[in-house]
């Protein structure tokens, strides 16, 4: 993975990294000198599954321990520049999308409603700005979601992206210090200093708290930090995000890439009105899975998210429209309503389901609670024709109802939802 592919995959929302089981056992060894088995890939995938037991594994950097505040002699650069940490956030405080701002940061009224102000105070907080950085035009990528670059003596591209009206940073990647898959495949990612000058590092925990994990100290350029650090889940010393700044050259250019960590699936259940188990952090690409699992892999035109406010979201499609909502920065389906098929009422009972469908043409809809399936067969070619239904279903919650109907055209749609 180039720097490039990094940039693209904060700009795509930031996908997940899905963490490796055994991480921790192979910090241990090796901080302990002894050797390690091949790495696991730790794979980035749109979907995974809502209940999974791991250990927080970033892919990047410890070097051999010593303390952070040892000081190396480092020629050029003799002295680290000054860290901004942040104070600690309550347990019970939510975890932010991407990487700023934490609750707990102090930010000016209005400063969210514009995407270059946020990405302004986020690099202030960061690095600070002087007379010297320069600051671009919020450049769109979608409707909610684009960067802010930064020049002079700060060189960095800031992600921002748009949620509920309000703005926050996705991320950050600098051509000083960029982020890379390794070559062999395992999956770690790994950072390349590209100008000799002196780096920091820290990771950022879900308590909104900073620390560092390689202590500062001048690189050359092309070195690469490429172990690895892990975080249990049981602990509140969850790995949010990893933030590396290069200060380089005489001029003391700074260079800022932060990337964003997302909540595992462990600690984020799936909603009691979701129709499916599946989570995304891309709308679009979770609503195509949904329709290629409902429609038995049929070939459908689906387009982007609407963003109604609340961490809901609504994705059209050729014959209807799905209805999402946000938990942890995951989306999670939980209504599809049909062009020519509404569930328009239910009553369930103790291993009974009934109620009425709204058809718009003639045509036969398959019916699914949990296992059990029937059909029913409209033959009224009329919009608006409400057809009842009955059947002997399981009723232990949660009932989800689906409607997939086939009308004697060839068309199909889709209806399903949480009832009862």
């Amino acid at each position: 993975m180039t720097d490039e592919d990094v940039r693209d995959m904060l700009a795509e929302r930031a996908r997940a990294i899905r963490p490796s089981t055994d991480g921790l056992t192979k910090i241990e060894a090796r901080l302990a000198g002894e050797p390690t088995a091949v790495r696991r890939r730790l794979p980035m995938p749109m979907l995974a599954a809502a209940a999974v037991t791991v250990l927080a594994l970033v892919g990047v950097a410890v070097f051999v321990q010593r303390d952070d505040d040892t000081v190396v002699d480092s020629g050029t650069f003799t002295t680290a520049p000054t860290t901004t940490d942040t104070t600690t956030l309550p347990e019970t405080a939510a975890l932010p999308p991407g990487v700023w701002p934490f609750p707990q940061d102090g930010v000016d009224a209005g400063v969210l409603d514009d995407p270059v102000e946020t990405a302004r105070a986020y690099v202030d907080a960061r690095v600070g700005i002087s007379d010297r950085t320069t600051v671009s035009e919020y450049q769109s990528g979608d409707s909610n979601s684009g960067e802010v670059v930064f020049g002079g003596d700060i060189q960095t591209t800031v992600f921002v992206r748009r949620l509920d009206g309000r703005w926050h940073v996705e991320g950050a990647a600098s051509d000083l210090v960029t982020m890379h898959e390794d070559d062999d495949g395992d999956g770690y990612l790994t950072a390349v200093v590209e100008a000799k000058g002196w780096l920091q590092s820290h990771v950022v925990l879900s308590t909104g708290s900073s620390e560092p994990f390689v202590p500062a100290r001048e690189f050359d350029a092309g070195e690469e930090i490429s172990e690895g650090l892990a975080y249990d889940l049981n602990t509140d010393r969850v790995v949010k995000a990893v933030r590396f700044l290069l200060t380089s050259g005489p001029e003391g250019i700074k260079g800022l890439t932060e990337v964003a960590f997302r909540p595992p699936f462990a600690e984020t259940p799936v909603p009691d009105d979701a129709v499916w188990s599946e989570a995304g952090l891309d709308a679009r690409e979770l609503v195509t899975a949904y329709l290629d699992d409902r429609l038995g892999g049929r070939d459908v035109e689906v387009r982007e998210l609407t963003d109604l406010g609340g961490g809901r979201g609504e994705v059209t499609w050729e014959a209807g429209a799905v209805r999402l909502r946000q938990v942890d920065g995951y989306w999670y389906v939980v209504e599809a309503i049909g062009d020519s098929v509404q569930i328009k009422g239910t009553s369930l009972d103790v291993g009974y389901v009934g109620g009425s469908l709204t058809l718009a043409q003639a045509g036969t809809v398959h019916l699914r609670v949990g296992d059990v399936t029937w059909d029913v067969r409209n033959d009224v070619d009329a919009e608006g024709t409400d057809v009842p239904f009955e059947h002997e279903v399981p009723t232990n919650p949660p009932v989800i109802l689906r409607a997939v109907f086939e009308t004697d055209t060839g068309f199909v749609s889709l209806a399903e939802r949480v009832i009862g």
